[in-house]
């Protein structure tokens, strides 16, 4: 089976799932060709987690997952709790997937997450589709407007010790599908409780059609995660994303990159008082030293403590190295031979080569990389024609008056590159 934990609070309180039984076709399939056609041929380990070698393969196993607890004593999770679920199969024939999943806890241990439900009560596998929930008192208050059409699925993620909850519902806009983010106070609520969630503005006064996914709230009713930033429609195209904080008590939503230092940026001061983006030196391919400018986007926010800082994920201007594919030997080889690695290419110092353009200017590319933001008393940055931002997607009156600065895991000056 499966279980993972996905939560948990200052009471030792785990969150999460287990699995509670097999689809009965993964069972099937296990009994026919793992115990049976390749009983001698393949580890059962290998069969039943899914593989396809040869002629021969086997889907994973698929498991029905319920919402459960645990509490954390003496090094080991205690006391298995089975949160429930909302829907179950419509009938023996049913081989399609039924779970719920607990995702965030307050300090009072009231539960949130999602659970496959049936629209409006219709037992029917057409109608399954996945809701926000809350797991309070043995009771699961579904949290989704079933009579909606144009709401698809909806989740809770988080949910603060003054019980409000934050998760994201999928939206119709115009024939395209868009996530957006909610908060709802369950202070209160029941299973009769008539359930109305409130949807921030977000980059203008009415709703838009950026995606949106809250990741986190604190005590001060903050929100952290990430919208989109293109406006181009199309299901096939994958459009940006910058981090946001929504500071719900002032109803005030900002990209984060707005609110951050010009330091945090990648600018310095220069000595004669002007403003420029910092330059790195890195010595590579034969002793040859390149140089690039600092460039910093934050892209996701992922949490938030309640003394203002911020997990987040910033994409970083870093040069690009030459890579090759290699097989066990170390022999040079393409990508779709088995076994194959791609390692950098370094010369006979051990030095990484790097890639440049027609011109030998160093190509560089952006890779993510974990940060954290705190608050300062220092100004926002406001440099303008840096394109930090596009002014369609500033807000009036979205300013919290506060600005961050972003504590990485790289730091200005010269970098060396390690290879694995």
């Amino acid at each position: 089976g499966q279980s993972g934990f996905t939560a948990t609070n200052d009471g030792n309180l785990l969150v999460g799932y287990a699995s509670v039984g097999i689809i009965p076709a993964s069972q099937t399939l296990i009994t026919d060709r793992c115990f049976g056609t390749y009983k001698d041929k393949v580890p059962l380990k290998v069969c039943t987690g899914g593989f396809s070698h040869s002629s021969m393969s086997n889907p994973a196993a698929a498991f029905y997952l319920h919402a459960f607890s645990w509490q954390y004593s003496d090094g080991q999770p205690t006391n298995p709790t089975d949160l429930g679920i909302l829907a179950s199969k419509v009938n023996d024939d049913d081989n399609t997937m039924y779970s719920s999943i607990a995702l965030g806890l307050n300090a009072s241990g009231v539960i949130v997450g999602r659970s496959t439900a049936f629209r409006n009560n219709e037992k029917e596998t057409i109608k399954k589709f996945n809701v926000a929930v809350i797991f309070k008192d043995g009771e699961i208050i579904d949290l989704m407007d079933h009579n909606n059409k144009d709401w698809y699925h909806s989740t809770a993620v988080d949910i603060s010790d003054d019980n409000l909850v934050i998760g994201t519902v999928q939206k119709n806009f115009s024939g395209y599908r868009r996530t957006k983010f909610f908060v709802y106070d369950a202070t209160g609520v029941t299973t009769e409780t008539k359930v109305e969630l409130e949807f921030p503005t977000d980059f203008k006064s009415s709703e838009t059609d950026f995606s949106s996914q809250a990741k986190a709230i604190n005590s001060a009713h903050m929100v952290v995660g990430n919208i989109e930033i293109d406006a181009v429609k199309s299901e096939n195209v994958t459009r940006r994303t910058h981090g946001f904080v929504y500071d719900h008590a002032n109803t005030k939503f900002s990209d984060i990159n707005n609110l951050l230092t010009c330091h945090s940026l990648g600018f310095i001061e220069n000595s004669d008082g002007s403003i420029a983006k910092h330059k790195f030196e890195i010595s590579g391919e034969n002793g040859e030293t390149v140089t690039y400018e600092a460039g910093i986007t934050i892209v996701d926010a992922t949490d938030i403590s309640d003394d203002g800082s911020i997990m987040a994920t910033a994409l970083v201007r870093l040069p690009k190295v030459k890579t090759k594919w290699v097989d066990s030997d170390g022999n040079d080889t393409t990508s779709d031979k088995e076994g194959a690695t791609e390692v950098i290419v370094v010369d006979a110092n051990g030095k990484a080569v790097f890639s440049v353009d027609g011109n030998g200017k160093p190509v560089t590319e952006q890779l993510p990389r974990a940060v954290v933001l705190r608050p300062t008393t220092g100004e926002a940055c406001d440099i303008s024609g840096q394109g930090i931002v596009e002014d369609k997607h500033v807000r009036q009156g979205a300013g919290f008056g506060w600005a961050m600065l972003v504590l990485s895991v790289f730091g200005f000056g010269r970098q060396r590159l390690k290879r694995n």
